[in-house]
Protein backbone atom coordinates (compact mmCIF):
# COMPACT_ATOMS: atom_id res chain seq x y z
CA UNK A 1 0.00 0.00 0.00
CA UNK A 2 1.16 3.12 -0.58
CA UNK A 3 -1.19 6.65 -0.19
CA UNK A 4 -4.13 4.58 1.06
CA UNK A 5 -3.58 2.74 -3.31
CA UNK A 6 -2.84 -0.77 -3.80
CA UNK A 7 -2.40 -2.76 -6.78
CA UNK A 8 -1.10 -6.63 -7.16
CA UNK A 9 0.58 -6.76 -10.72
CA UNK A 10 0.21 -10.36 -11.34
CA UNK A 11 -3.41 -10.37 -10.89
CA UNK A 12 -4.29 -7.01 -12.35
CA UNK A 13 -6.60 -5.37 -9.46
CA UNK A 14 -6.09 -2.79 -7.27
CA UNK A 15 -7.82 -0.19 -5.06
CA UNK A 16 -8.03 2.94 -3.01
CA UNK A 17 -8.40 1.67 0.51
CA UNK A 18 -8.22 -1.59 3.05
CA UNK A 19 -11.90 -2.11 2.58
CA UNK A 20 -11.12 -2.56 -1.34
CA UNK A 21 -8.29 -4.52 -0.64
CA UNK A 22 -10.50 -7.45 2.10
CA UNK A 23 -12.72 -7.23 -0.69
CA UNK A 24 -10.74 -7.92 -3.52
CA UNK A 25 -8.02 -10.01 -2.47
CA UNK A 26 -9.50 -12.02 0.55
CA UNK A 27 -12.79 -12.30 -0.83
CA UNK A 28 -15.10 -11.23 1.89
CA UNK A 29 -18.18 -9.96 1.60
CA UNK A 30 -18.53 -6.17 1.83
CA UNK A 31 -20.43 -6.19 5.07
CA UNK A 32 -17.83 -8.47 6.69
CA UNK A 33 -15.13 -6.06 5.47
CA UNK A 34 -16.65 -3.55 7.11
CA UNK A 35 -17.39 -5.37 10.47
CA UNK A 36 -13.61 -6.55 10.35
CA UNK A 37 -12.36 -2.89 9.82
CA UNK A 38 -14.87 -1.23 12.40
CA UNK A 39 -13.89 -3.95 15.13
CA UNK A 40 -17.85 -4.78 15.22
CA UNK A 41 -18.38 -0.83 16.20
CA UNK A 42 -21.94 -0.22 14.47
CA UNK A 43 -23.47 3.57 13.91
CA UNK A 44 -27.20 3.94 13.58
CA UNK A 45 -28.07 7.20 12.35
CA UNK A 46 -31.45 8.42 13.68
CA UNK A 47 -33.73 9.64 10.67
CA UNK A 48 -35.08 12.04 13.32
CA UNK A 49 -32.24 14.05 13.16
CA UNK A 50 -31.46 13.77 9.69
CA UNK A 51 -34.90 15.06 9.09
CA UNK A 52 -34.98 17.89 11.63
CA UNK A 53 -32.02 18.82 9.62
CA UNK A 54 -33.69 19.08 6.18
CA UNK A 55 -36.80 20.25 7.03
CA UNK A 56 -35.23 23.82 8.72
CA UNK A 57 -33.43 25.72 5.55
CA UNK A 58 -31.17 28.27 6.58
CA UNK A 59 -32.22 31.75 4.86
CA UNK A 60 -29.79 33.06 2.44
CA UNK A 61 -27.32 35.73 3.80
CA UNK A 62 -27.89 39.28 2.34
CA UNK A 63 -25.05 40.30 -0.79
CA UNK A 64 -22.82 43.22 0.86
CA UNK A 65 -19.75 44.50 -0.94
CA UNK A 66 -17.01 45.10 1.21
CA UNK A 67 -16.02 48.32 2.72
CA UNK A 68 -14.00 50.08 0.01
CA UNK A 69 -9.99 50.98 0.33
CA UNK A 70 -8.03 54.53 -0.08
CA UNK A 71 -6.24 53.11 -2.72
CA UNK A 72 -5.33 50.52 -5.89
CA UNK A 73 -2.15 49.22 -3.93
CA UNK A 74 -2.71 46.03 -2.68
CA UNK A 75 -4.96 45.32 -5.81
CA UNK A 76 -1.26 45.82 -7.84
CA UNK A 77 0.66 43.96 -5.62
CA UNK A 78 -1.40 40.64 -5.78
CA UNK A 79 -1.18 40.92 -9.48
CA UNK A 80 2.55 41.44 -9.84
CA UNK A 81 2.77 38.79 -7.11
CA UNK A 82 1.08 36.65 -9.54
CA UNK A 83 3.23 37.60 -12.20
CA UNK A 84 0.93 39.69 -13.92
CA UNK A 85 1.80 43.35 -15.78
CA UNK A 86 -0.33 46.14 -14.08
Amino acid sequence: MSNGKWFWHSRQIGGHNALDWLVKTQGVGFVDAVHTLTGGASVVYKETTLQKAASQPKPPKPFALPAANVNNDRVYAYLRGRGIST
